[in-house]
């Protein structure tokens, strides 16, 4: 049996799948390169590739590669591809995404509400028509030249808008691919009619002024305009002078209200109105504003003079509305000024005992604007109050004159009262020589009021002879020795006290003068220096007990330390003296020579005669005593 071989080749379509480099492009950036990759075939050999997006057919090449340069958003898709050989177009590969990551489309800022005011909140949207890939997530905005580092959403909403919020805003829409094309807008901002500078509750002038004013500042964008009123008749001016070129005029404000100009003609001649256009004032957050000025005709005037009644009035100045709101106004009471005049007090002299309270002192003048006051004493400020109240008992240096003075900003007027503090007299009793008169006692009594009486007393009893006063100084001119005299003396107050003195010895001598209070500094001067007899007898003692201890310690010291020698603590200290090393002095009793002493016989009467008393011996003119024998003698012969 014979073998026969056959050798059998087998051809089929290509397996192929679809490679992107890179799978994630950037738009207009990235070059994409697509590879359709034979996995298996028979033949091998590929003759023909198509390539599919989104599984249409959008290329047919024949080589395996294809790329793409700088790819658009356009080519964001799924891909895929297909391989012929000898025998055919295989199968299409699976899809694969290339993802094309692009920009924002551009942007376009809109706002609500569709009039911004100031004041009032705002919301600004950044709208975009294509969000991008990937879509954007954030946003950024700037107001000018300045980046908003707190806001990165579409919407941005203001709470209050300002003369800061109008400006130009921009809002940049950004993805990972980068920035899209930004939205521009300037914003304006509406002010309404709102009063900067408003007439105040009340104002005047001097009635001789020479020049009167009103001023008037309203905030507004668009700007408005402002009229005056004197009560309720608008007024007439003779001119309005503008800083810019202003389209109205005087009559042109006469045309716009809806009042009976008669009398607003007649005023019109005592006034003239300007008005100026301020620019915005970014410090301030003021937008635009009008300012507007009444100024008044005093040639006009009768006599160039303001009259108190007849020219206090109430003036209103009024804005006209404008598209953000509605117009303001504000009113002032205007007085003809004039300094304080007509002071008055309700009592120009007080009268008060000592250490009692002070009744309120009312001081009143008139005046425009309102006075204000002062009260003031020796020169000092004592009371901003129109009612002088002192909160303390009057002493007797308060008394003297008080001063009120009513003032305001055109000048002062000033009136006094008079304080006078009572108090019971002080007297003092002093007595003096009178050549030709002798001894005479002086009283003198110090109180308010002066007008004084005096009694005098002598040992408590009245005595009215021989007295002569002279206004506060009473003098007694009839004295004896041994009298205790006594003065007081009183007033509406009350009395002195008793004021006394005391002569002795012979006519007219003075062994002691005091009054009341001189005792009471005696006493005390005493006491004191008792006390300090006391404390000093009391230190001496204790000094003496001190050194009575001091002195028994040195004793007990020397017994313990043997003769001749010394504490080994103090020997150190006695060898440095400059008597160490002295011979001891020797240990006998000291007989004195005497060759020239004389002795003499002294004769004793009887012990039995003698008297206890020794003082009556003499010796030239000296007392004598015997001589003492010594003690032991009788001791040692009884030994």
């Amino acid at each position: 049996m014979s073998e026969n071989s056959v050798n059998l080749t087998v051809s089929y379509l290509p397996e192929v799948r679809i490679i992107l480099f890179p799978t994630l492009a950037v738009e207009h950036v990235t070059n994409v390169t697509m590879t359709c990759e034979v996995e298996d075939a028979y033949p091998e050999e590929v003759t023909s590739v198509r390539w599919y997006r989104d599984n249409e057919l959008f290329n047919e090449t024949s080589d395996l590669t294809l790329i793409i340069p700088q790819v658009d958003r356009s080519y964001h898709s799924n891909y895929s591809c297909q391989a012929m050989n000898a025998v055919g177009w295989g199968n299409v590969s699976q899809s694969l995404l290339l993802d094309i990551l692009y920009t924002p489309g551009r942007a376009k800022i809109t706002y609500e509400p569709q009039m911004v005011v100031k004041g009032q909140l705002v919301t600004l949207f950044c709208n975009i028509e294509d969000p991008g890939n990937p879509p954007v997530k954030e946003f950024q905005w700037k107001r000018g030249e300045f980046l908003i580092t707190d806001v990165h959403t579409y919407n941005w909403t203001i709470e209050k808008a300002t003369l800061q919020t109008q400006d130009r805003y921009v809002c940049t829409p950004k993805n990972a691919a980068g920035e899209g094309s930004p939205g521009e807008l300037q914003l304006h901002v509406h002010a309404p009619p709102s009063l900067i500078g408003s007439l105040k509750e009340q104002q005047g002038a001097l009635e001789t002024a020479s020049d009167v004013s009103l001023n008037c500042h309203v905030e507004c964008s668009p700007l408005c305009h402002i009229h005056w009123l004197r009560g309720n008749v608008l007024l007439h001016a003779d001119e309005i002078v503008t800083d810019d070129d202003s389209d109205y005029s005087a009559d042109d404000l006469a045309r716009s209200a809806s009042h009976d100009y008669s009398d607003g003609d007649v005023l019109g001649r005592f006034y003239s109105i300007k008005v100026s256009h301020l620019p915005a004032n970014p410090g301030s957050n003021h937008f635009p504003s009008v300012v507007s000025t009444l100024r008044w005709n005093m040639t006009m005037w009768p006599n160039r003079r303001l009259d108190r009644v007849k020219d206090s009035a109430n003036y209103t100045c009024r804005s006209t509305n404008n598209v953000a709101g509605l117009g303001v106004n504000s009113t002032t009471v205007f007085r003809v000024e004039y300094p304080p005049e007509n002071i008055i007090l309700n009592a120009t002299k007080v009268s008060v005992i000592e250490d009692n309270a002070v009744p309120p002192i009312t001081c009143r003048a008139e005046a425009n604007p309102t006075e204000s006051y002062l009260w003031t004493y020796d020169g000092n400020s004592v009371s901003s109050s129109s009612t002088l109240t002192l909160d303390f008992p009057a002493p007797r240096d308060r008394s003297g004159l008080y001063t009120c003075m009513a003032y305001n900003l055109h000048g002062n007027i000033s009136t006094s009262v008079f304080l006078d503090v009572l108090y019971a007299p002080q007297c003092e009793l002093i007595p003096h020589i009178e050549e030709g008169v002798g001894t005479v006692l002086i009283c003198t009594a110090l109180g308010n009021p002066e007008a004084v009486d005096f009694q005098w007393f002598l040992n408590n009893e009245t005595v009215e002879d021989y007295i002569f006063q002279k206004g506060p100084v009473s003098r007694l001119t009839s004295v004896r020795a041994g009298g205790h005299y006594t003065c007081i003396a009183n007033n509406s107050v009350g009395d002195s006290g008793a004021c006394s003195i005391i002569l002795a010895g012979g006519e007219g001598a003075l062994i002691a003068g005091f009054s009341d209070n001189r005792v009471v500094i005696i006493v005390i001067v005493v006491t004191a220096i008792t006390i300090l007899a006391i404390v000093t007898c009391i230190v001496i003692i204790l000094l003496m007990r001190k050194r009575k201890t001091l002195g028994k310690s040195d004793k007990q010291r020397r017994r313990e330390v043997p003769s001749g020698g010394v504490a080994d603590g103090d020997r150190a200290f006695y060898e440095n003296l400059p008597f160490h090393g002295l011979q001891p002095a020797p240990n006998k009793p000291f007989k004195p020579v005497l060759p020239d002493l004389e002795y003499a016989d002294v004769d004793f009467p009887p012990a039995a005669s003698r008297q206890p008393n020794q003082s009556d011996l003499v010796v030239d003119g000296a007392p004598l005593r015997p001589p003492r024998g010594p003690k032991s003698v009788a001791n040692n012969n009884h030994a």
